[in-house]
């Protein structure tokens, strides 16, 4: 392992304490340590109060660690702590779960419990994500590891949460198996997929947030590895609905290396392995010598996984629901997510996400009124001068009213909305923000009266737009690009539609800070109506992150606006020949077209129910379109 990062001190760790100062901790030059420092002068240390961090705080700037402190008084904090660590010499000490205990008179932080050093049952190279979450009386974790139930079949890393009781005292003293060890340490498999004959498993967690309206829910963000086809999604669990699965579930073990990994409750003599369970936070100290045996070798993974819980209704205790697997909230192709924050209850109750990228984005999405989905509203690039950076970190200030954004390059401030931008009745509902509404004469945020559709973006609304307006019945889709695919097609359609006779027509596709982009268009006309399809080329966009808006005007000053994203795709090249790239082309024309046609369909079809949504369609009730 190289020693680029040994030099140094890179912090790792600010945390609030009681008494009004905060703690940091660093990476010191390989010797974490950590220190006391004044809010009313954060640019002076005062009178040095140092700590020994090397038990909580990484060595390394690129180790992780999840830390969450427990205030009991001014003098005497507990501390609990999820780390990985590996030294300068890359030899790997130990991945634990640790609780400690930060003792300020003495300038210590004492080491109470901690996970048995045992990978393949315990912890198998952890990385730990977001901040170890109290629930009641257990500390809940979130992590990705190496599957060790997988490993006879080969290296695969799944997402996990585990949890450790509070208050626990440990195992028995005197005894070297498992005194000054977590005893009531468990973990389950957390599952975010697609639902199908075949689903498709989001196995990598990156980030969570937890609610701060209903605490019992927790948002995850997960994301495909690199350098592979690249892909997120979003799904939302229930801590209770975690804490029943540790109550009630099978255990999942393997009794012998190189066997299979099998589905435990009963030992040989049909008697449960061990009594209580771990999630009753009972007194460790009576469990037996063989009890503890058979928690450390069959006890520490349950059978079923944790499932995504959105959307939901209570239908009695977990163990008489029976759900089907659940789709995520959000998933999109082409970037990786990497955080997540939420501000909850914008207007009527609607949850605004803003989720970080790998591209060094930030997406803005809302649930929908079901809860069944979010949608995306905007994306805001981060980048400055070409240079792309992950987001790192995120925090939500309710003072501000945004999101600040860390990265490699600096921290950005994101206000949450910027509804004065949308200077038209037409254009603020058209950005379904949620922040977002007209009031008269103007977009504005923090109102509940006013207009606004967020599920269709309808501009009947608008007093003024009634019935001199431009529709859009296909909207450009935002994509990525490849740089080094010169011959890469681009293609995006837009289909809009105007009262007949008032010459709807482009006034242009421009983009920020590409190029105006080339397109082609034709019109035609049905009834009391006409219709404009455009064809955009965006190919040409160039080797930058582009945001573009096309233009439509008709007759009578009458102006409408459809905006898109282009991403720069920088991977490396891939070689194909004209004849596969006009293949290419083809395939993507006849899918806009068959898309297209499909929407028409079923348009036509929930015409002819009179309703707006075919899925909500009776069964039996449309007729033939």
């Amino acid at each position: 392992m190289g020693c680029e990062f040994c030099g140094g001190n890179y912090i790792r760790i600010i945390q609030p304490l009681p008494d009004g100062s905060l703690l940091e901790c660093g990476t010191n030059s390989l010797v974490p340590y950590c220190q006391k420092r004044s809010t009313k002068n954060l640019s002076s240390v005062g009178e040095r109060q140092t700590f020994d961090g090397h038990n909580v705080v990484p060595s390394l700037p690129h180790q992780n660690s999840s830390w969450l402190l427990l205030g009991d008084s001014e003098t005497t904090n507990q501390i609990f702590v999820g780390s990985y660590l590996v030294n300068s010499f890359g030899v790997l000490e130990e991945p634990a779960i640790l609780r400690a205990v930060l003792r300020e008179p003495l300038g210590r932080i004492d080491v109470q419990l901690k996970t048995k050093d045992s990978p393949h049952t315990v912890l198998n190279g952890p990385q730990f994500v977001g901040d170890p979450i109290e629930y009641q009386d257990k500390i809940f974790f979130f992590f990705r590891e190496f599957a060790s139930e997988h490993m006879n079949s080969g290296r695969i890393v799944y997402s996990r949460v585990s949890m450790v009781c509070k208050d626990e005292m440990g195992g028995r003293e005197y005894t070297t198996l498992t005194e000054k060890h977590f005893v009531t340490f468990v973990k389950a498999r957390l599952e975010c997929s697609l639902p199908g004959k075949y689903p498709y498993y989001y196995n990598e967690i990156q980030d969570v947030y937890r609610s701060t309206v209903d605490p019992n829910v927790v948002y995850a963000v997960f994301a495909t590895r690199s350098p592979g086809v690249a892909s997120s999604a979003v799904c939302a669990y229930r801590l209770n609905e975690i804490e029943d699965l540790f109550w009630e579930s099978n255990f999942l073990a393997q009794k012998k290396d190189k066997e299979l990994w099998l589905e435990y409750f009963e030992d040989v003599n049909n008697e449960e392995l061990f009594s209580p369970r771990q999630a009753t936070c009972p007194n460790t100290r009576a469990y037996t010598d063989e009890e503890c045996r058979k928690i450390l070798a069959l006890g520490q993974l349950v059978y079923r996984k944790a499932q995504n819980s959105f959307p939901y209704e209570n239908q009695g205790p977990s163990f008489h629901r029976r759900r089907n697997r659940i789709s995520p909230l959000l998933v999109t192709h082409g970037e990786r997510f990497t955080q997540i924050v939420v501000d909850e209850g914008v207007v009527d109750s609607v949850d605004v996400m803003f989720i970080g990228t790998e591209n060094g984005t930030v997406l803005k999405a809302y649930l929908s009124s079901d809860g069944s989905e979010a949608r995306i509203v905007e994306e805001i690039s981060l980048n400055s001068e070409g240079l792309k950076a992950p987001v790192l970190t995120m925090v939500k200030s309710e003072a501000s009213q945004a999101v600040f954004v860390g990265t490699d390059i600096g921290v950005y401030k994101v206000p949450f909305q910027h509804c004065q931008d949308y200077t038209t009745c037409q254009s603020c509902l058209d950005s379904r923000d949620p922040y977002c509404r007209w009031t008269g004469n103007s977009c504005s945020s923090g109102r509940t009266d006013g207009l606004q559709d967020l599920e269709n973006g309808s501009s009947d609304l608008c007093p003024d737009n009634k019935d001199d307006k431009i529709l859009f019945r296909t909207l450009p889709k935002s994509q990525s690009r490849a740089v080094n695919f010169p011959n890469h097609p681009v293609n995006l359609h837009l289909v809009a539609e105007a009262p007949r006779g008032r010459n709807l027509r482009p006034v242009g596709v421009d983009c920020s800070p590409c190029a105006s982009l080339p397109f082609t268009h034709f019109r035609s006309a049905c009834d009391r109506r006409e219709f404009l399809v455009m064809h955009i080329d965006g190919s040409s966009a160039g080797t930058d992150d582009c945001f573009c808006s096309t233009v439509l005007e008709m007759d009578g000053g009458v102006r409408a606006s459809a905006n898109f994203s282009l991403t720069a795709d920088s991977s490396d090249p891939v070689h194909a020949s004209k004849r596969d790239l006009e293949e290419l082309a083809t395939f993507d024309v006849e899918m806009a077209q068959y898309k297209y046609e499909l929407q028409e369909w079923k348009s036509i079809v929930a015409k002819s129910c009179e309703l707006r949504d075919l899925q909500v369609c009776p069964l039996g009730g449309c007729s033939n379109p």
